[in-house]
């Protein structure tokens, strides 16, 4: 459309549905869609508008004005699609085999954003490697909207404190910063590069079109009543922490492990480089833990005696043998784990299962 205002909505639409000439060849004009992603996928504005042009493009829908409009009344974020199925000529766009076609379309699709499609139905998985917020890159344009899709889908995340969420941006590339003035409290973004230093100008609420502060104390007055109730997130997420951390060869191979189950694990170090906490960002359930937060059984002190110890192999990348010795052996430590990775916490598996079977809302997409 030529914009996103409620005004523009209703008189582009109005020109379909109240012109005679259009009207009066469909019993109903509306094409309604609704993308559903499944419990581990992650999915922001951006990718859901691109996927909704894409499909409506690929059923002879391009050119067509149409929204995509984001709900979470089922307790999970989903998108619905709208249009319509005549043109601006009156000319009806036919819907026969629609279905049929969008199982085909999807599959194509596939590769471009992740999905794995099921034989009889669009399972609507995403691998969290694929789907995960991407960082911010600096080479890429949109500087501005890279940093506000970060932001959004970091603040939907259930965090008990600004230091969680102030990581879970910082491991993105985005950098939060607070500023007292005589108004009260500001909050603005930037991004940093891919050694940490900020890059480009400090971005503030009528920069990027949302209220900066507002959203982080409504997603932590949030968080902090959801997250008490948070349990088997919590023991997935130790569950699988603890396996991982009996195989990993270093903190790097850890990640990596933790990150194939769909977690993404930042060590806090003091100067000296020891291990002083480890924050656990949990892209299944939309959560975010230090250690303390998980109960008995894991601390940060597990890590930090791990690396200390040896059993972690922390290599020095200024030693070339060294650096290639070491990586020979996370390498050969990595293909050993990938199959332990499919059998370790069976408890976490099942509490995947049981989060998927309370999702009401079926998966994928339905039209």
């Amino acid at each position: 459309m030529d914009g996103d205002s409620l005004a523009t909505v209703l008189r582009t639409f109005d020109r379909y549905e109240h012109n005679p000439a259009i009207s009066a060849k469909a019993s109903s004009l509306a094409f309604h869609m609704t993308i559903n992603p499944g419990a581990s996928e992650m999915m922001d504005d951006r990718t859901a508008m691109g996927l909704a042009r894409d499909i409506m493009d690929g059923l002879g829908y391009s050119g067509q004005p149409f929204i995509v409009y984001r709900h979470d009344d089922t307790g999970r974020e989903h998108y619905h699609v709208v249009s319509v199925r005549a043109d601006k000529e009156g000319r009806i766009i036919s819907n026969s085999h629609e279905r049929r076609k969008l199982q085909s379309l999807m599959k194509e699709l596939g590769p471009k954003y992740g999905f794995v499609t099921g034989k009889k139905e669009l399972r609507g998985e995403i691998s969290i490697e694929t789907a995960s917020i991407k960082r911010f890159d600096p080479g890429m344009e949109e500087h501005l909207g890279q940093i506000r899709d970060i932001f959004l889908a970091s603040s939907r995340y259930c965090f008990t404190s600004r230091k969680q969420l102030e990581q879970m941006l910082s491991h993105y590339g985005v950098r939060l910063i607070y500023r007292n003035t005589p108004t009260g409290e500001q909050m603005m973004l930037q991004g940093l590069d891919r050694q940490g230093k900020p890059y480009g100008p400090v971005l503030k609420d009528r920069d990027l079109g949302i209220k900066i502060l507002d959203t982080v104390e409504e997603s932590l007055a949030r968080g902090q009543k959801e997250h008490r109730m948070k349990h088997r997130e919590k023991d997935r997420v130790k569950g699988t922490a603890c396996s991982c951390l009996g195989y990993a060869s270093s903190s790097l191979h850890f990640e990596r492990m933790m990150e194939k189950k769909g977690i993404t694990p930042i060590f806090s170090r003091d100067r000296s480089g020891q291990i002083m906490g480890v924050t656990f960002i949990d892209h299944l359930g939309k959560c975010i833990f230090k250690c303390s937060e998980l109960g008995e059984g894991i601390s940060a002190g597990m890590f930090r005696e791990a690396e200390n110890d040896g059993r972690w192999v922390m290599v020095a990348s200024g030693n070339d043998k060294e650096h290639m010795a070491g990586g020979m052996k996370e390498s050969i430590a990595e293909e050993q784990s990938s199959a332990i990775l499919d059998n370790l916490d069976s408890n976490a598996k099942s509490t995947e299962k049981d989060i998927r079977k309370k999702r009401k809302r079926p998966k994928g997409i339905k039209m």
